[in-house]
């Protein structure tokens, strides 16, 4: 099946009469052909049922299993933008209890953890576009997320809901350092009071309210101070010399941390960099101009789990942008995770691990 499936989407790709179907020939030619291939009974309606009767206009397909509902369908024609729609499924599904909803239009799919609280954006997991990301990548995220086997068993959900907790605790760690210049900068009655009885306790002297506000204040101007690395031991000269490191392919086991990166190498292209944080950046927009990859691919691709580039910057934590494409990395990264997110780069571009070399 895996294999009838890469080629189904390869094939939905190259037809250009797909863009002039209608709702209903998306349904029979795409959805339907995906759901068989995927293992799901489509001749059977317990298992796969489009006679919802009212509850159409929100979904289109009820996928059960042993007559329990687990993922509900919304179809609309290729043509048709989705965004007006997906309120309308993730509400429903929350409504009805079921854990899973999809909303397609045969070339774009939008996946939605609808057990979640929030609203649909905040709620969706996993987004596949027919038309410009690899027909590989789309056959294991629809294999992970639709496979009848993977949604019996749980996994399916798992994986969503792990997926989506690392999305929301991204967008939460972004949020801190501008959720602590809110504190400072209209400080709570509770912190006031918290350093108002710690600075009694070690004077003796009750603090006055507005002597902490404007301590809080003046505080928040200052540039704030980061922890000094810990002190390395005391190595031979020759040693501390910059050098070459060469990194095996499939290998990031090394630990790079407390070490500065100066340049990188690929394939004899040198480029300088001041930082770790550079070295995405930078090595995208080598693969760009010297090797002529399609970056933008990227936003697609993911390391353990992990999406590190995205087309909206709001989406990451510290992102930067690569120069030539509209897509932004996520910078922040330690040495060692920097390093693994560049292999697997490499990798999906057909490179060998060898192929990098940083000094």
């Amino acid at each position: 099946m895996e294999r009838q499936l890469v080629e189904f989407v390869d094939g939905i790709k190259s037809n250009k009469q797909v863009n002039s179907f209608d709702e209903a020939a998306t349904k029979q030619a795409i959805v339907l052909r995906v759901l068989f291939l995927l293992g799901w009974d489509i001749f059977n309606v317990d298992e796969v049922n489009p006679n919802l009767g009212n509850e159409s206009q929100q979904a289109d397909y009820a996928l059960s299993i042993k007559n329990t509902r687990k993922v509900l369908i919304k179809v609309v024609k290729p043509k048709e933008t989705l965004d007006k729609h997906q309120e309308k499924v993730f509400e429903y599904a929350s409504k009805k209890g079921v854990e899973l909803a999809i909303l397609t239009n045969g070339v774009i799919w939008w996946f939605y953890l609808s057990s979640n609280k929030g609203n649909a954006l905040q709620n969706r997991f996993v987004v596949l576009d027919f038309s410009k990301q690899k027909t590989n990548d789309i056959e294991e995220q629809l294999t992970a997320f639709l496979k009848r086997d993977e949604v019996s068993k749980g996994a399916a959900l798992k994986r969503a809901a792990d997926i989506l907790k690392n999305i929301l605790q991204q967008a939460a760690r972004k949020a801190i350092p501008e959720a602590w210049s809110k504190i400072l900068s209209e400080p709570h009655d509770m912190l006031i009071k918290l350093i108002g009885e710690t600075a009694e306790k070690m004077s003796g002297v009750p603090a006055e309210k507005n002597a902490i506000v404007n301590f809080l204040s003046e505080y928040l101007k200052q540039p704030q101070k980061t922890e000094a690395p810990a002190p390395q031991p005391e190595e031979k000269a020759a040693s501390r010399m910059e050098k070459a490191v060469f990194i095996p392919e499939k290998e990031v086991q090394k630990s790079y941390d407390g070490q500065s990166i100066t340049s990188f190498s690929l394939k004899g292209k040198i480029c300088k960099v001041k930082s770790w944080e550079e070295l995405l950046v930078k090595l995208c927009e080598v693969l760009r101009t010297e090797h002529h990859q399609d970056i933008d691919s990227l936003q697609w691709h993911s390391v353990g789990k992990k999406y590190y580039f995205n087309a909206n910057s709001n989406e990451l934590r510290f992102p930067a942008g690569i120069a030539g494409t509209d897509l932004f990395v996520e910078t922040y990264l330690n040495p060692n995770e920097a390093v693994r997110v560049a292999l697997s780069i490499l990798s999906e571009f057909g490179f060998a691990g060898s192929d990098l070399k940083i000094s």
